[in-house]
């Protein structure tokens, strides 16, 4: 029996839009009326299709006769099959309706050529980050993120952006092959393609190849759900093809019951994300005046360590001194280890954001050149019996990490490498703050070689403690906190991470590419 394509054996990403939300949608942007007009409808990602559906309940609903030729003006598609099968077998037992089979395929809609031109599209695509998606799945969408201007180069696929949502090379290929001149376009979709940092620059140069599209105003549910067991923050996106982008953009967000008036706008340029503003606030006139903060190339901001999952490897809860030399350095997992000193590290913890003088609580393994930021040779890592034991006694583990990049250092031979760690993770002072799940911006300098942990911290590295005082003065500048609180990612993981503060820098010998200011 053939093993199944990596397309046919995931529903990549998929959540069903409730009939009662479509139906929202189409009322709210007037969808009924056009159809009724003559507007041909599109759904590329249609799931059990909801959304056609609705066309069809709302016109019940109303009392209104759903002719063959409306039926004919509703087409879908959907990758899986079971999903086609609930949706004919639903438009005929609560609609009595054979729906034409010419009108909802069964096919991969990023992979296939569909010829059909709507007046509007509605849809909700798939959610899932390409870092995420099944490895052939990966291999095979590549040349489509290309293809529909997402990604300039494969290194960025690579590193950041293998972050780009699925979602967004949906939509593009949508606003371009499947959407009429000036025709509109309705998505459920993650709003971290319009408000998150560098993955999704190239969706905001709102232009895919010649053809300009807009966004016309978003609806952001905020911390209301539609979806059940979605963490993602999302919204609903209206588009227009073959319209410069204008700002700010009207920008509606759900508090108490009711859509409040927000409007939107990238702040330094205008492929960067937007920040939103309360109708009136006035907000953005602050950053107009903001002079960005001049730091050193080697003082870009970095993430913390990355163990790739292997904390219990690398970070000790304690550390005990035995001799010049040697430490002692226990957690849950691995207790009363012998390891050098010399390759331990302090790593900041919560508290240590409010104490004067900060006192290590817990420690990472750092089997590293600290003069060069590389990971030791094997023979460097031989002539430390202590330390080769240990990784050795945990080398499959280590093997076994996940992920593009931690991958080639493997494959190297050089198994004990972690990631987020080079030259700059040993200078002898940083700004370090929380990057994760906060409200309040409070960089604070650590000095003597403290580590930050990548999922939860970020920094700015600096030989000068003197330079670091200032830096990390100027980074409390109200307006900074203005700037991140503007994004409206309090509480989550892209709270503060090193590409947002980067916005607020300038970097020496760093120039801008592409984008253009605002």
């Amino acid at each position: 029996m053939n093993k199944p394509s990596p397309i046919e054996s995931h529903p990549i990403g998929a959540f069903f839009t409730p009939l009662h939300w479509a139906k929202w949608v189409i009322a709210e942007n007037q969808l009924f009326e056009r159809w009724l007009d003559g507007a041909m409808v599109f759904d590329p990602t249609a799931g059990e299709g909801s959304f056609l559906e609705a066309f069809v309940a709302t016109a019940g609903d109303r009392h209104i006769p759903v002719e063959d030729d409306m039926v004919k003006r509703l087409v879908g598609v959907e990758k899986e099959k079971k999903f086609v099968r609930n949706f004919f077998l639903k438009m005929k037992h609560l609609y009595g309706i054979d729906f034409p089979r010419r009108n909802f395929k069964s096919e991969d809609y990023v992979l296939t050529k569909n010829t059909m031109r709507a007046d509007i599209v509605v849809g909700n695509p798939p959610w899932q980050n390409f870092n995420d998606l099944p490895p052939g799945y990966k291999e095979i969408l590549k040349p489509y993120y290309f293809r529909y201007h997402l990604i300039p180069n494969t290194q960025e696929l690579l590193m950041g952006g293998s972050r780009i949502d699925i979602a967004a090379l949906v939509i593009a290929k949508c606003l371009i092959e499947n959407l009429k001149e000036n025709g509109t376009a309705h998505f459920f979709m993650p709003l971290s393609i319009l408000l998150n940092g560098s993955a999704h620059r190239s969706f905001r140069a709102y232009r895919i190849g010649e053809t300009d599209f807009a966004v016309d105003r978003v609806h952001d549910f905020e911390n209301n759900s539609i979806f059940d067991g979605v963490a993602t923050r999302y919204g609903l996106v209206a588009f227009q093809r073959d319209k410069k982008q204008a700002f700010p953009i009207p920008y509606f967000i759900f508090e108490s019951g009711k859509w409040a008036k927000h409007s939107a706008q990238p702040v330094f340029y205008s492929d960067d994300p937007l920040s939103i503003e309360r109708e009136g606030a006035h907000s953005f006139h602050a950053f107009q005046s903001f002079s960005k903060i001049k730091v050193p190339q080697q003082s870009k901001p970095r993430q913390g360590v990355n163990t790739c999952g292997a904390n219990s490897v690398f970070i000790f809860d304690s550390v005990i001194t035995l001799d010049k030399v040697t430490a002692s350095a226990s957690n849950t997992v691995n207790k009363n280890i012998a390891l050098p000193l010399k390759y331990l590290f302090p790593m900041v913890a919560k508290d240590n954001f409010t104490e004067a003088e900060p006192v290590p609580q817990r420690f990472v393994l750092l089997p590293y050149d600290v003069s060069t930021g590389r990971p030791i040779e094997r023979a460097d890592l031989e002539n430390e019996p202590s330390l080769y034991a240990y990784l050795l006694s945990q080398k499959s583990i280590l093997q076994k990490r996940k992920g593009t990049l931690i991958n080639t250092w493997t494959s190297r031979g050089t198994w004990w490498a972690l990631l987020g760690v080079g030259k700059y993770s040993f200078a002898p002072h940083k700004i370090i703050w929380e990057a994760y799940g906060k409200k309040t911006y409070s960089p604070k300098v650590f000095s003597g070689n403290w580590q930050g942990n990548q999922s939860l911290h970020a920094y700015i590295p600096t030989d000068d403690r003197t330079a670091a005082i200032e830096i990390c003065r100027q980074l409390r500048n109200p307006v900074v906190q203005l700037y991140l609180s503007s994004q409206r990612m309090e509480g989550t993981c892209n709270w503060a991470q090193p590409g947002r503060i980067g916005k607020l820098l300038n970097i020496a010998g760093e120039r801008r590419a592409g984008g253009v200011s605002v």
